[in-house]
């Protein structure tokens, strides 16, 4: 028998550690995604497996892998690890018990959208943090354990095990300053590309820049001239200005007299 009760195991971090590991093969990775400096990350493994006995990792490998023990390990410890969230949330649920939530916006919904949802909200839970920022930045915060819950304009993100909700869509639209002069109606891309002024579009890091990106990709439309933001404010600011033209959406334009 071990000498490592399963109330002091559980209370450690060897699980996520060992998930993480299986996961991304990679000490760096890992101690990125808990927060942890890899030196600490090394520590508590060595601690969990001095104190066993069982050599989890494959330290001499590349990239590092779980060791058969590790892998048997992880196994049997899955039923729980996938349970005890279904098991939480019933027992939070059925007794009434009002939780922290974490959610995040991508910046185009901020202003109209995040206040209906946290008022929606508001009388379910204790806390209510509201982030906001580009899809890529709400990302990092997900896997940094730093939201429960996030709205993105990219439906392309690389997660596994996560619910995923289609929430809304909409067009897109032409936003332009108002000295350009284009024809009442069919307004092509030639129209746009000579125009005089470059397109100001949202960087790849945001989930508009990525789909509108690869439209231009796909269709293949070549954009000669070109600024890049990570805000729909700058963005807008910046036809306002009359600095150039963009493709956007109607939840990232705050103004309508714009």
């Amino acid at each position: 028998m071990s000498s490592l009760s399963p109330r002091s195991f559980l209370v450690t971090e060897t699980i996520d550690l060992l998930l993480y590991i299986s996961k991304t093969k990679s000490f760096t990775e890992t101690s990125r995604l808990m927060g942890l400096s890899q030196s600490m990350v090394s520590r508590k493994l060595s601690a969990f497996e001095a104190t066993t006995g069982i050599t989890a990792v494959d330290r001499s490998s590349r990239p590092v892998k779980l060791t058969p023990e590790g892998k048997m390990l992880l196994e049997a410890l899955m039923p729980y690890i996938e349970g005890l969230p279904v098991v939480l949330d019933k027992l939070q649920t059925d007794s009434n018990i009002k939780r922290k939530l974490r959610i995040g916006f991508v910046d185009t919904f901020t202003r109209y959208i995040a206040c209906h949802v946290i008022k929606d909200v508001s009388s379910d839970v204790t806390q209510c943090t509201a982030l906001s920022g580009t899809s890529d930045h709400l990302l990092h915060c997900f896997k940094r354990d730093e939201l429960d819950v996030f709205i993105t304009s990219d439906p392309s993100l690389g997660l596994e095990d996560v619910r995923r909700q289609f929430f809304y869509g909409e067009p897109s639209l032409l936003a332009y300053p108002a000295s350009v002069q284009f024809p009442e109606s069919n307004i092509d891309w030639p129209h746009l590309r000579f125009c005089g002024l470059p397109y100001i579009g949202l960087t790849t890091g945001s989930g508009g820049g990525k789909l509108f990106d690869n439209f231009l990709l796909t269709h293949n439309i070549p954009i000669h001239q070109r600024i890049n933001v990570d805000s729909s404010a700058v963005l807008l600011e910046l036809i306002n200005e009359g600095m150039g033209w963009a493709i956007t959406r109607p939840a990232g334009i705050d103004d309508p007299e714009r």
